[in-house]
């Protein structure tokens, strides 16, 4: 007798161990769950990521999910699924029989729980079909609340008409423009007096200027105003003491409080906040996929006390300075993630800082044992690391930033992978690694190799000097440049602003004129301004030093020894507004004395810098995107002349894809056989994105439509207020993420960014 369809369930095993997974498929198939006929339904995924991406490509009825995965372990792995597959049922697999991780995985989202070793093929079918039917009257509980809701609103909104026409019987009806008659619209509470839209208006205020906490914090601060102590909030919420401890910290952090009596009265304003939040945004978390840098770090199992303890405080401090994510392993070893809370183009940097640091703490730590007659030393040496780079999938904030909530990455697992053959002392990066530092800028006097000694790593350095490429399709702006440097070799000084989005060649202008400088027998200094948190703000490429802004300012002042001089402040954008205007200032008193200064950076620096009034004529040269014909030469450049399928038609599309941005062209270009966008693209636009604290819900309901999408769709999907959701709309179209044609269609101002969000929030 053949089974019913009711029996078959598609499922997916998210399961690292192959003997366990064998045991899983030999139950299912015992149980009648995951066969039909020859065709195999239970299906397969080592890692929490390989599980997500299987599951949106062919979502399964229902997921048994390991606990205990390479990238991913404990709650924080149901907590992505539960993320990434809102509508299937989770059933938990674990080698632990642990009743509070049991409860915390059911509030976790989890619909149940197995235990490993203690269950048949009776038992996971009963538990897969209970599950099953759980989740089908969950879903048609919320249909019916969701039914009710609808007519309630129904309802108001016929109440309301009601009123109308009563107050138009007695002729009363004026509307906000003053307006009276059958036509006018009813008066609302949205659109309503003055005294209402200030409350609004303040109310919006008072939302943006409220702490954002996670969901578990939430959860926390509720139970200390109800009087719970620690003990209790751990017991109610089914986690440890300690992790209830590390969530108040985080509470009081931000909450600027110090105490739990201070903590539950905020709360008390955060909670009246958010029930009268009529038409404020919801701050549901999302799932992302976001490009990271992997920093890990070991010592010998053997080593101190007094090294471990060193290691995992320095390493544990560094990742809180930058906003990134330690994780503490045993056997004396470390993971650092950056990318999580913002992504960056200097996160290398950043990681190859902490890396240092953390080494020059243990030589400190030997240099103090030896002052102290203490005989261990060599400590140092025998440090360990690697670093590699990919994707993560997190849980996010609405408007950016993690909620602590949920991390996994495959990058983890191949960090932790490439650590273990990696020698005493010395440092290793991946390919990933490397071809973000050589994109963005990383070198030194010996460049960068796979495999460095720890001591080496103080050679390297972030100079800014990204991958060069051709430039091409600059021949008015160069000109422009030409022509200021022949006055400038009469001695008639020049101020010249350079703008540009991200990719649009401004380094590349800029080094141009500098070598046309030096062939006309002229003087150059060309420095490139530094993110603040590296320590110094400005890097000159030619002595090749770090200087600060009142250096810079006080060349700029010396009067010139030959003609023409040129000075170059590239990545300007980067510096404070208070060193913009020393700056700035500075270049006006240099083209007094003949001297010609270009600035470079993004759009709007110019504004941004307070440039000073005088006389001087100051020039702004803003570039556009580049022609068809000019990115074509980028894009066969950067191809290459090997043997390539279809060469044409790819040289096509990528030309349309690059839509005239040179970086986006060659990178492109580079990576051509790769399906999704190459990681050094994913970090490029995911650190534009992560710089404006847009709105990610309306991003990805415009991505989700290759054409765009009108705001009053992207409303209705959303089920949000649609006056509230057009400022979010305002600003994304501000920051040139967004554009809005005259019929109100909303679409992105550049393919890839469309790509970038669609790639980035996952369903």
């Amino acid at each position: 007798m053949g089974e019913t369809p009711q029996q078959i369930v598609s499922i997916l095993a998210v399961e690292d161990d192959p003997g366990d997974f064998g045991l899983i498929r030999a139950y299912a198939r015992l149980a009648k769950l995951g066969i039909t006929g020859n065709r195999e339904c239970v299906t397969r995924a080592k890692t929490l990521s390989e599980g997500i991406a299987a599951a949106r490509n062919n979502k399964p009825a229902v997921v048994l999910l390991d606990l205990s995965l390479p990238d991913s372990e404990g709650l924080a792995t149901v907590q992505a699924m539960r993320a990434a597959l809102p509508g299937v049922p989770i059933v938990v697999l674990t080698g632990r029989d642990d009743n509070a991780l049991a409860v915390a995985a059911l509030q976790a989202g989890a619909q149940d729980y197995l235990v490993k070793g203690q269950f048949d093929h009776d038992a996971l079918g009963r538990t897969v079909r209970y599950a099953l039917v759980r989740h089908h009257m969950e879903l048609q509980r919320k249909e019916s609340e969701k039914m009710l809701l609808d007519s309630r609103d129904h309802l108001k909104e016929q109440v309301g008409k009601m009123t109308y026409q009563l107050k138009e019987l007695k002729g009363g009806v004026n509307t906000a423009k003053g307006l009276s008659g059958p036509n006018a619209p009813p008066v609302t509470d949205k659109e309503g007096s003055g005294q209402d839209s200030k409350r609004d208006s303040t109310m919006n205020i008072n939302m943006r200027n409220q702490p954002e906490l996670s969901q578990r914090q939430h959860q926390i601060l509720k139970l200390l105003q109800a009087g719970k102590v620690n003990k209790e909030v751990a017991q109610e919420l089914g986690i440890g003491l300690g992790t209830v401890k590390q969530h108040l910290v985080a509470i009081f952090k931000k909450l600027n409080v110090s105490n739990r009596a201070m903590a539950a009265s905020h709360g008390m304003e955060i909670f009246h906040e958010q029930e009268n939040r009529g038409t404020a945004l919801p701050m549901a978390d999302l799932l992302e996929c976001r490009p990271c840098v992997v920093l890990s770090i070991a010592l010998p199992q053997d080593a101190s006390h007094a090294a471990a303890k060193l290691m995992y405080g320095s390493l544990a401090a560094l990742a809180s300075a930058h906003d990134a994510v330690f994780l503490a392993r045993n056997g004396n070893a470390g993971d650092i993630i950056f990318g999580i809370q913002r992504v960056t183009e200097y996160d290398l940097a950043i990681a190859l800082q902490t890396a240092r640091a953390v080494y020059d703490d243990l030589l400190a730590m030997e240099a103090q044992m030896a002052k102290t007659g203490e005989a261990e030393t060599g400590i140092a040496e025998e440090l360990r690391g690697c670093m590699t780079a990919g994707v993560a999938f997190a849980s996010m904030k609405r408007f950016g930033g993690w909620t602590g909530e949920a991390i996994a990455s495959a990058a983890i697992a191949s960090a932790r992978e490439l650590l273990n053959g990696v020698p005493p002392g010395q440092f290793v990066f991946d390919q990933t690694a490397l071809d973000l530092i050589e994109l963005f800028g990383i070198g030194g006097t010996q460049g960068v190799s796979p495999t460095m000694f720890f001591q080496e790593l103080q050679k390297l350095h972030w100079t800014g000097s990204r991958r060069a490429y051709h430039l091409v399709g600059r021949v008015a702006e160069l000109a422009q440049l030409y022509a200021a440097l022949t006055e400038a070799a009469k001695g008639g000084g020049k101020l010249i602003f350079v703008e540009g989005e991200m990719g649009m060649g401004k380094s590349r202008l800029c080094d141009a004129i500098a070598k046309l400088c030096l062939k006309h027998d002229g003087r150059v200094a060309f420095c490139r301004s530094l993110p603040p948190v590296l320590g110094k703000c400005l890097y000159d490429t030619v002595s090749g030093t770090e200087c600060s802004a009142e250096q810079v300012a006080a060349s700029l002042r010396v009067k010139p020894a030959c003609f023409p001089e040129l000075i170059v402040v590239d990545d300007f954008h980067l510096l404070a507004k208070e060193q913009q205007i020393l700056l700035s200032a500075a270049g006006a008193d240099a083209t007094r004395n003949g001297k010609l200064v270009i600035f470079s950076g993004r759009r709007g620096m110019r504004e941004n810098a307070g440039h000073p009034t005088e006389a001087n004529k100051i020039e702004t040269i803003s570039l556009r995107r580049l022609s068809a014909q000019a990115i074509q030469v980028l894009v066969r450049d950067a191809l290459g002349k090997g043997a390539i399928k279809g060469r044409a038609s790819k040289v096509q599309r990528i030309t349309s894809a690059a839509s005239g941005v040179p970086l986006f062209a060659v990178e492109l270009a580079r990576h051509h056989e790769a399906e999704q966008l190459a990681l050094p693209l994913r970090v490029a636009i995911n650190a534009r994105l992560d710089s404006l604290h847009l709105d990610h819900n309306l991003l990805r309901e415009v991505a989700k439509n290759a054409v765009g999408a009108n705001l009053e769709e992207v409303a209705a999907a959303l089920g949000e207020n649609i006056e509230v959701l057009r400022q979010q709309m305002e600003r994304a179209i501000a920051a040139g993420v967004l554009s809005c044609n005259e019929d109100g269609w909303l679409s992105f101002t550049h393919p890839l960014l469309r790509r970038a969000i669609d790639n980035v929030v996952v369903e």
